[in-house]
């Protein structure tokens, strides 16, 4: 077994021991460093969350805040202007990406959560890694993220969520890790293969809950998690029909969710919340100041 592989494998078995990893006792500090994680599951419905066994979600909605909402009419239901609306913060209107094919577009005027946090510390340890390779990488007329993100990587063809979750678990176990992003795409593959309605679909949301898992494990797992105050934000991008896709007006492809633990969010806590209030959520945790120019606003902990 590779040193790489021993590692999956250790937090998998924690992330098995202990769904979420999230009820573990932490004496905090006077004041916890702000950390923040956005986990991206591509294509993922709440409803069918709710249907499948998918115990590391339903602990941290247990223990946060879940919001479930409509896309606006005019923002279409594809991975490409959704998830430029989660990395920045803004609707399509203003970052221009309007289909999968991501330029042109303003990201200039509105960088992505992870480029704000760098410019207003370039100290910070900023992280992004994507199954979906235009988010962090030249296809597509990408990245997202932008070269002033410290590490971007993207899962080399037909390695799939398996690799790009293991990735992101190596990078959160250990060194600053302030502010990470991680995108899963099996469970929108499966969408389009076989529908929102079948046991296919389902399978994809379990084992991307088992990603889930591991990459809170990893968090867990960290020597300073103590004196840690750690965000953890899950969102999606867009729905799928019953019998597969997405691209229409349906309430189905619109459907997206934003869940958030963390960041004194009590838990239960109820919310309204749009993916436009992924990006300034995050920020606001970590005291970066927020512009007049983002669409979305942070989820309060009263919310």
């Amino acid at each position: 077994m590779t040193p790489r592989h021993a590692f999956a494998a250790t937090l998998a078995a924690v992330a098995a021991a202990a769904p979420a990893a999230a009820g573990t006792a932490h004496a905090a500090p006077a004041d916890p460093a702000p950390k923040a994680v956005v986990i991206g599951i591509d294509g993922a419905m709440l409803d069918r969350i709710g249907e499948a066994g998918t115990p590391n979600l339903d602990a941290l909605m247990a223990e946060g805040s879940t919001a479930s909402a409509l896309l606006p009419e005019d923002s279409p239901t594809l991975s490409g202007p959704s998830w430029s609306t989660i990395a920045t913060g803004v609707w399509p209107a203003k970052h221009g990406v309007r289909g999968n094919e991501l330029s042109p577009n303003d990201f200039d005027a509105y960088p992505d959560l992870l480029t704000r946090a760098e410019r207003d510390d370039p100290g910070r340890a900023t992280f992004a890694a994507a199954t979906w390779a235009p988010l962090t990488s030249t296809a597509s007329g990408g990245p997202v993220f932008s070269a002033e993100v410290d590490e971007a990587v993207a899962a080399p063809s037909g390695a799939g969520d398996d690799w790009t979750a293991e990735r992101t678990a190596e990078h959160l176990a250990g060194g600053s890790a302030d502010a990470s992003f991680v995108q899963l795409d099996e469970v929108d593959a499966a969408g389009h293969e076989h529908g929102a309605d079948s046991p296919r679909y389902t399978a994809a949301l379990e084992e991307a809950d088992r990603r889930v898992g591991e990459i809170l494990a990893a968090i867990e797992e960290r020597p300073q998690r103590a004196e840690e105050d750690w965000l953890v934000v899950v969102a999606s991008d867009h729905g799928h029909l019953p019998g597969g896709g997405h691209g229409g007006s349906s309430d189905d492809e619109r459907s997206v969710f934003v869940i958030a633990r963390g960041g004194g969010i009590p838990a239960g806590a109820g919310a309204e919340a749009s993916i436009a209030d992924v990006a300034p959520t995050v920020l606001h945790h970590l005291g970066v100041p927020l512009g007049g120019d983002l669409d979305g606003s942070p989820i309060s902990a009263g919310s």
